[in-house]
């Protein structure tokens, strides 16, 4: 489950510009009614250095696919900006890993 994962942000850059990612209320799950990631909200600014930290099955690869596009299916969330779309199936985000 994903509360047992931190998303750590460092920004040199601390001027107003939109961020690349927000993500609001992310809930996901593989199978229906067993929930992989509760309440997500992660906010990324320009710049910014990112490490996510967890144990083995906190979510961590999961979080990264949805944000990249390669997981669309499933994801209920209250909002999701990627760059500017808000098509959670856009492989052509600019978001990689």
């Amino acid at each position: 489950m994903v509360d047992q994962m931190n998303v750590v942000e460092e920004s040199k850059n601390t001027d107003s510009k939109k961020p690349v990612v927000t993500v609001k209320n992310l809930n996901f799950c593989y199978d229906v009614g067993v929930p992989n990631i509760v309440g997500l909200n992660c906010i990324i600014k320009p710049n910014s250095k990112i490490i996510l930290v967890g144990a083995n099955g906190a979510g961590k690869s999961t979080l990264l696919r949805i944000l990249t596009g390669q997981i669309f299916m499933n994801l209920q969330h209250d909002e999701f900006d990627i760059n500017g779309t808000s098509r959670p199936n856009d492989q052509h985000n600019g978001i990689a890993y």
